[in-house]
């Protein structure tokens, strides 16, 4: 019974912190999405440097300068924004992998420093928005 009782203990353990991990690397690659966002788009995520927080299935952050929210769907990974700028509703932007890939490859993005151009898809239309960055 007490060795049943060990392995079950331990499997679960085991499980749990596989998905710390795995919680871990996914508020890790949103806060890199949320932070890139707000320098490329500082009027529709505004004031910067929100905190992130957890809740409805999302990890989110809330911009009260601007009334928007920007999240990502802690299931499917699917980036999505709320408020006034983005019309009516929820809006999906796309998945976050796509949009940090697309951000990673674009010469002059963050990740390389200096001048970003990537399109910023909302409500089924394209804006692609060039600005300037800070090396970070």
């Amino acid at each position: 019974m007490f060795v049943e009782r060990a392995s079950v203990t331990a499997i679960a353990f085991t499980i749990c912190l596989n998905v710390s991990h795995l919680h871990a690397a996914l508020l890790e690659d949103a806060n890199r999405l949320f932070n890139w966002a707000e320098i490329q788009y500082p009027t529709l995520f505004s004031p910067s440097k929100q905190g992130t927080q957890e809740g409805f299935g999302y990890l989110f952050r809330h911009y009260p300068g601007s009334n928007s929210y920007a999240g990502v769907h802690i299931t499917d990974r699917t980036v999505h924004v709320l408020g006034p700028p983005f019309g009516a509703g929820i809006r999906t932007v796309g998945t976050l992998q796509a949009l940090l890939d697309a951000i990673e490859k674009t010469p002059g993005s963050l990740a390389f420093g200096g001048c970003a151009s990537v399109p910023l898809f909302v409500e089924g239309t394209q804006a692609t928005i060039k600005s300037y960055a800070p090396n970070v």
